[in-house]
This record gives structure tokens, C-alpha cells and sequence, in this order.
């Protein structure tokens, strides 16, 4: 018998591919002839959500960890939930609100869902609200 199956990205994932033996390896939907027991797997790729000039992160926490003096984080207009711990030493810069291609979103901004803490360094921020 021919099973549909569909594979559901979670939030900050885009699918990717399947493995094993499918109809479409490249489309979330796609089939399954089933004959015996098998098992496939769906892959999914992080969507790179913030970044430091051209280098990509997933998150606003892996740029922040990554950032040097005076590095500008720019960050989707998305939420971002965790806390977010500034303690580098030196100054570095956030600005929110870009869309995926880091163009500025008119009126767009980044949320921080958690708390922003400052022990060492300074964070200036452009575009950012917390919750």
C-alpha cells in the first residue's frame, strides 16, 4: 500500500531532505510504498537568523557569542526566546528588525522573550524589545 507522508518544520527549521526509501526525496510531502517494515527520515536545515557581516548564525545567542570588539549582531524581526548573558569585556551592537535578506523592516523589531543581562562590556541596541 502507498502511505502519504508530510514533514513538519519546527520553528526556526526549514525541511530539508528524506532518507530512506521515499517517492521525493526533496519534498516535505511526498510517498511511501510500503511492502515490509521500513523507517525514513526527514532532515531539517536551522534557518540562519542573525548574523555578523557576512558570517550566518542561527540564533541572536550564537552571533552574540561570536561577536569581536565593536562587532554590529544585525537580527530578524523574529522572537527569541533564552536569556541573553553580554559579558565580552568590550562593546558590541544589535540592531533588529531586519527581514531574512537583513534589510531594515520599516517599523520591524527583534524580541528577546527571556532576560538581557550585562556583566562585562557594553550592548548597544537599535530595534529590540524584551519581554
Amino acid at each position: 500500500s502507498v502511505v502519504n507522508i508530510f514533514a513538519t518544520a519546527n520553528d526556526g527549521y526549514i525541511f530539508g531532505f528524506w532518507s530512506g526509501l521515499v517517492a521525493n526525496r526533496v519534498s516535505a510531502g511526498t510517498t511511501v510504498s510500503m511492502s515490509q517494515p521500513l523507517s525514513v527520515t526527514a532532515s531539517f536545515i536551522p534557518i540562519d537568523r542573525a548574523r555578523i557581516g557576512t558570517a550566518l548564525y542561527q540564533d541572536i545567542f550564537a552571533a552574540l557569542s561570536a561577536a569581536a570588539q565593536n562587532d554590529l549582531i544585525e537580527a530578524q524581526g523574529v522572537i527569541f526566546t533564552g536569556g541573553m548573558r553580554v559579558d565580552k569585556g568590550f562593546a558590541v551592537r544589535l540592531k533588529g528588525g531586519v527581514d531574512s535578506g537583513f534589510n531594515t523592516i520599516p517599523g520591524g523589531m527583534t524580541t528577546i522573550q527571556g532576560t538581557l543581562t550585562i556583566v562585562t562590556g557594553s550592548l548597544a541596541v537599535d530595534r529590540l524589545t524584551l519581554r
